[in-house]
């Protein structure tokens, strides 16, 4: 979050629920292509989707559930954005079945020993398999996705409008100083963070799992009390 909003009133706030009515669900193409926006790139209270962000955000859950099929997101020119396939393999800026004006570039980064990269090479696509990011250009107003893969695809969309605030950063701490990164670093390893995130599970294990953690730490007991 930006700094003057973080100093006043993230850290009054805590951390923000997203709640699971208010996530937009949409489908298209007969059902090949399902979208869930936790956040709809706006920063207000007015903002149908399920998460409130301190800076203007997009969070979207993407499947593709046939090979070859296209999907376009809409990302506002100087955004910093990032792809990262959950399952299955896309296609970045490849036309596939539908059309991409103006579309974002990407730089695609395995996360095997070798950190392997390759860059977009005169505008063709950029293929991103299972567990890998892409990370993509600020030019441009379209993301044009296309399965790669037999069967389901499945992605997440992260985009932000870039606050300039200074970085500091300790492995996957990012903060504004290094007191905030120290202070992170505490909170992690005290449990504040909640429950590290198993990419190898399914969203039923992960629910699950989740559910668990709560139980075992009587956050669920406390939050019921607080509402009653």
């Amino acid at each position: 979050a930006p700094r003057a909003i973080k100093t006043n009133v993230v850290e009054r706030a805590g951390a923000m629920n997203v709640e699971r009515g208010r996530i937009a669900h949409s489908t298209f193409k007969a059902g090949a292509v399902v979208e869930r926006l936790l956040a709809d790139g706006r920063a207000d209270a007015d903002s149908a989707c399920g998460a409130k962000t301190w800076s203007p955000v997009t969070i979207a859950h993407i499947e593709i559930r046939a090979k070859g099929v296209s999907h376009a997101l809409r990302i506002p020119t100087g955004w910093n954005a990032l792809v990262y396939v959950r399952r299955g393999a896309v296609d970045i800026g490849a036309q596939g079945d539908g059309a991409a004006t103006a579309a974002h570039a990407a730089t695609a980064a395995s996360f095997d020993s070798q950190r392997s990269a390759h860059e977009a090479d005169g505008g063709a696509a950029v293929r991103v398999g299972t567990y890998e990011t892409a990370y993509l250009s600020r030019s441009g107003e379209t993301l044009m996705l296309t399965s790669a893969a037999e069967g389901v695809c499945d992605v997440l969309v992260l985009a932000g409008e870039p606050i300039n605030e200074p970085l500091v950063s300790q492995g996957t701490m990012v903060m504004n100083s290094q007191a905030e990164v120290e202070e992170a670093v505490r909170d992690y390893s005290t449990g504040k963070f909640g429950l590290p995130w198993d990419h190898t599970l399914d969203d039923g294990s992960w629910a699950q799992r989740c559910e668990n953690f709560l139980q075992r730490f009587g956050i669920r007991e406390e939050a019921s009390s607080k509402v009653e």
